[in-house]
């Protein structure tokens, strides 16, 4: 499949490519959409398996398989759509994050008739540093939703804010053009007086 020379080839709709310096290899899934179907331009979707992380002042590109901030990258889905008139524009970004880590921030919880029983947790300024940030995120960061069934349980049922110190297992990254959110799981909770 590859002649270990740094050479692309293309399988299907994949391309890979190798790098000898490299150990780690670049996969690219692409799809064509045609100016009949999407109605204005030709349209290629590109889907990399990699990510482009913060590190503080830098970056970092991490693959499925690394580890980053103490968390295994497990899945990593970067979609772009590329056209004639737009080069490369970010479509969506899912990537799962294996492993635990403690932050302290707030926890938000609400309930009103439209949305029901609500989460939400907002890391402080330290622990944003210690949670994946794709560089490419342009939502406000640190902030994401439990998805445990029995955070009723865990929370009770009143409406509050407070400040705490939360473990997290399974960080995932949601975003894409509509409205998505960052999940984790919660493992245990601490409240700051």
């Amino acid at each position: 499949m590859s002649d270990k020379n740094g050479t692309h080839f293309k399988l299907s709709s994949r391309i890979y490519s190798y790098s000898p310096d490299n150990e780690k290899s670049h996969v690219l899934g692409f799809r064509y959409f045609s100016k009949e179907n999407t109605g204005s331009s030709d349209l290629l979707t590109k889907d990399v398996n990699y990510g482009v992380f913060k590190d503080r002042e830098n970056t970092v590109e991490i693959f499925e398989g690394d580890t980053y901030l103490g968390m295994a990258a497990e899945d990593i889905s970067v979609l772009y759509h590329c056209s004639e008139n737009l080069p490369e524009e970010l479509a969506r970004i899912r990537i799962q994050f294996t492993g635990e880590v403690t932050l302290t921030g707030k926890i938000y919880v609400s309930v009103d008739d439209d949305f029901g029983y609500q989460v939400y947790f907002v890391a402080d300024k330290e622990s944003i540093e210690k949670i994946p940030l794709h560089i490419e995120d342009t939502r406000g960061q640190g902030g994401f939703r439990f998805i445990n069934e029995n955070l009723k349980e865990i929370l009770g049922e009143a409406p509050f804010i407070k400040e705490c110190e939360i473990t997290i297992k399974d960080f995932n990254i949601h975003f894409a053009a509509t409205e998505a959110v960052d999940t984790a799981e919660l493992v245990s909770i601490k409240y700051i007086e």
